[in-house]
Formats: structure tokens, sequence, C-alpha cells
């Protein structure tokens, strides 16, 4: 399998904030709340690479986990059918760097909150640059040879 070709990360202008929400526990009455329901971000990713950060400010010293984020895919053809791809680990108040594969155009985002937060802030960044890899080019280099040759052999077999 190919490595990907690195992408400019760290140019100028290369994110862009596309997402950021606080959600809130359900006080049920004293010191119980209803936990944070599962819930899809509200806007359509298009960047395989995206940077995800969690901030919660009423944490216990020892709580590591922010939440999962799940990327769901449409089913072409399929009214109503999400398809569930990479879930991905979220650390409490960090930003990770996430990569999904980058053979989907467009894709949404599924963030799910462990019981025990009761406010969270999600924020995500997308990617503006292209990202490639070294396999799309090795394919589109041996293509390019393939055609080469096959227009040398069809021209001897003309000659013949």
């Amino acid at each position: 399998m190919s490595e990907p070709v690195a992408p400019q990360i760290i140019a100028p202008g290369a994110w862009t904030q596309t997402y950021s929400e606080q959600r809130e526990a359900v006080s049920i009455g004293g010191n119980e709340y209803h936990p944070i329901p599962p819930y899809f971000v509200s806007i359509l990713l298009h960047s395989p690479l995206l940077v995800v950060g969690t901030n919660s400010e009423d944490v216990r010293a020892r709580w590591r986990l922010g939440g999962w984020l799940q990327q769901y895919l449409d089913a072409p053809d399929a009214d109503f059918i999400e398809i569930p791809t990479k879930k991905v680990f979220i650390p409490l108040n960090q930003f990770v760097l996430v990569r999904y594969p980058q053979w989907v155009s467009a894709y949404k985002v599924r963030f799910e909150v462990p019981w025990w937060i009761r406010k969270i802030r999600l924020t995500i960044y997308e990617y503006q640059g292209t990202v490639t890899d070294s396999t799309e080019e090795l394919v589109r280099a041996v293509t390019e040879l393939i055609q080469v040759d096959l227009t040398r052999i069809e021209g001897k077999v003309d000659q013949l």
C-alpha cells in the first residue's frame, strides 16, 4: 500500500473553521441529568482531513475522552440509508488531526458524547488544500506508459 503525499497542512489559509457548537445535558432535578444524546453535525463535510477538538470546563482531572466522531455516507439510490464508516476517538480539551477516506466527495459526521459530560463544545476545521495519494499518481503514470506502448504496438501491427 502506498504512502499518502503530504498535504501542505501548515500553509497559511489551509484550514477553515466549518463548525463550532456547544451542547448541554438536560437537568431533571437536583444533581441528575439526561446525557447529551448523539447528534449529527449540521453541515456536510468535503475534505478527508479535519482538525477536531472538544472543550469542556466542568471536568475532572482523570477524564480523557471528549467523544467519538463517526463518518456517515449516504447510500446512493436508497432514501434515508446512512452507512457508518470510520469512528474516531476525540480527546477532551484537545485538538486532533482526523483523516477519513478520500474517495468520498461529501459526508456527514455524528458526534457521541460520554454520558458523564454535562457541557461540551465541538469544533471542526476542514482542510482546504488538495490531498493526493501516491497510488493515484502511480496509476496515472502507468496508464500513460501503457497508452504509449499501445500506440507503438498498433503502429507495428499496421506495418505488417
